[in-house]
């Protein structure tokens, strides 16, 4: 990346915080009474991506691995019922664009998400429709590359979400509770010989990701600070014990999901991903220790030194389960639960 490069990202950033700070201030000046419900619907489009081939693990399609296909959707509606806004989300990369016959598409396009969105609010003339991704982050859309699969992806989707609104939904009651903490993620051990060998190989192989990976680790260490962990950001908002939204931060893989889902079942409980910091990719164990799908490059284009340690699933629903706790979660089954 030039200096000019870096420069234009700076302000882009500079310019987008402060759009959203007045777009938070304009909705804090406009609130009114609202009331909220959940449902949830199913969409089967997404696959795992982790196909497994003979010792390796490519970047391909894997119908037997972990997937997530529920579609949840929050209603937000004035008090007379009058529907005003709706919220879905669904595990999937949004990259139906962009496969194996997609690389020639130059348009800015909402993808499958997009198509939804449209959808719903061609549906629902005056509502909102806003999608969130969920824990997504070894999905992709399937089958992909050509425009036609979006809009049948997109359309599927939205026609889970209408089932839901058209068939019974929970309340979502006061009182909301929230909370925001960070777990502290390290990475596997790694030298200052390590990095000054990757960068004597990129610059003959004339690779400039892994070299500008190195410099950037070698200036760390000529600064005393190499680094060892990344800060993930997570955070809970719950409604009373009728829904509670849990946000990861990064490039989050399903199993987070499932595991969640599956050790607080008690409760509606989605769990979002890509949320707040977008750091690196954030593998589970079995796909840390699974490797493939050009793991180790992934965290060369994010500017991270390698791999995770293997306890990184075990840090992360460590700090899940405190975060949870301090608004009253508990795992189903634990007498804290029970009572």
């Amino acid at each position: 990346m030039t200096d000019e490069e870096a420069a234009t990202i700076d302000e882009y950033t500079k310019q987008l915080g402060e759009k959203l700070l007045t777009v938070i201030e304009m909705a804090l000046q406009s609130m009114q009474p609202a009331h909220l419900k959940i449902g949830h619907g199913k969409a089967d489009f997404a696959v795992n991506r982790r196909e497994i081939r003979g010792d390796n693990v490519v970047l391909g399609v894997n119908p037997n691995g972990p997937m997530d296909h529920d579609v949840p959707v929050i209603t937000v509606s004035a008090p007379d019922g009058k529907l005003r806004a709706v919220l879905f989300g669904y595990a999937c990369h949004n990259t139906t664009i962009g496969g194996t016959t997609g690389d020639d598409f130059y348009k800015i396009h909402g993808d499958y998400a997009g198509v939804a969105q449209a959808e719903l609010e061609n549906q629902h003339p005056d509502v909102t429709a806003m999608f969130t991704i969920l824990c997504g982050a070894d999905q992709n859309p399937n089958p992909r590359g050509a425009i036609e699969y979006v809009v049948q992806h997109g359309k599927a989707l939205a026609q889970a979400v209408e089932q839901v609104l058209q068939g019974p939904m929970q309340d979502v009651k006061p009182p909301i509770r929230g909370a925001v903490m960070y777990a502290d993620v390290e990475f596997a051990p790694h030298t200052r010989e390590m990095f000054e060998e990757e960068l004597n190989k990129a610059v003959a192989a004339n690779d400039i990701y892994r070299e500008g990976r190195a410099r950037r680790m070698l200036e760390l260490y000529d600064q005393g600070r190499p680094m060892r962990s990344v800060a993930l950001p997570l955070q809970v908002v719950r409604f009373d014990n009728s829904l509670t939204l849990l946000a990861i931060g990064g490039e989050t893989c399903v199993e987070y999901a499932l595991r969640c889902k599956r050790e607080f079942h008690q409760e509606d409980l989605v769990v979002i991903g890509y949320a707040n910091d977008v750091m690196c990719y954030i593998p589970s164990k079995n796909v840390l220790l699974g490797g493939g799908c050009n793991m180790e490059k992934k965290m060369i284009y994010y500017g991270m030194p390698g791999p995770f340690a293997e306890n990184v699933e075990d840090v992360i629903m460590t700090a899940i389960h405190k975060l949870l706790a301090s608004v009253g979660l508990y795992p189903a089954g634990t007498q804290t639960a029970a009572n």
